[in-house]
């Protein structure tokens, strides 16, 4: 890694030139170095492929395929024109496919891009995140709320949405379909799922403060107004 940085950084030019090629073919002109102990020449590639069904079979098989092609070509290419990568090998591929976005429901309430940097509590709030995606927005605004309302699809009763399909807007929903995020959705909506059964109400009625008081109890971390 030593001599891919020094390549890097003593000839931009020539650098940006090949990442450019490497695009142009479809490949992952972009790799984040591996922090963990002992692992420095180690690097990481999180190509995207770009698509609108998500959710169709066919497409997911589609991009499956093509991002395999593109891992070879993409090895191929570091290893035969990047100087240092001239010894790499693929040490571990993605078992499957990941998606990011997607399709996601109309809530009781829809988090914007607005609660990105309003620093609101909503009175429902089931959860807080730090924007760990963009320092330059959680260092002035290091907690963002989630409502429980945010879960709640508007027209379906019996149903609470768990997972990165949670009301949001697209951009607000970039910065927090993550799976630490997606483990305290389904944190409160399990919880809220077991009151509503327990007390025979429909998941839209649990009272907000008594399912935060009894997330509080679980060691999740509220800011209750």
């Amino acid at each position: 890694m030593k001599t891919v940085e020094e390549f890097r950084t003593s000839r931009p030019k020539e650098w940006d030139a090949l990442m450019q090629e490497l695009e142009s073919l479809g490949g992952a002109a972009f790799y984040l170095k591996d922090l963990v102990k002992n692992h420095d020449g180690v690097v990481w590639f999180h190509p995207f492929f770009p698509s609108m069904k998500q959710s169709d079979i066919h497409e997911i098989n589609r991009v499956e395929i093509e991002g395999r092609k593109k891992m070879l070509l993409s090895y191929e290419f570091y290893r035969d024109r990047v100087p240092g990568f001239e010894n790499s090998y693929i040490a571990l591929s993605s078992p499957q496919l990941g998606t990011q976005g997607g399709q996601r429901v109309v809530g009781e309430y829809v988090c914007t891009t607005k609660d990105m940097i309003s620093d609101e509590v909503f009175e429902d709030t089931i959860a807080i995140f730090p924007d760990n995606d963009n320092e330059e927005i959680s260092a002035k605004h290091p907690n963002v709320c989630i409502p429980y309302r945010a879960l709640v699809p508007r027209k379906v009763d019996g149903l609470l949405v768990a997972c990165r399909a949670f009301s949001s807007e697209f951009q607000f929903n970039e910065y927090f379909n993550l799976i630490p995020h997606c483990i305290a959705f389904g944190q409160a909506a399990g919880t809220a799922a077991a009151m509503a059964a327990q007390s025979g109400i429909r998941p839209r009625d649990v009272n907000y403060a008594a399912l935060q008081k009894n997330l509080i109890r679980q060691g999740v971390k509220l800011p209750v107004p």
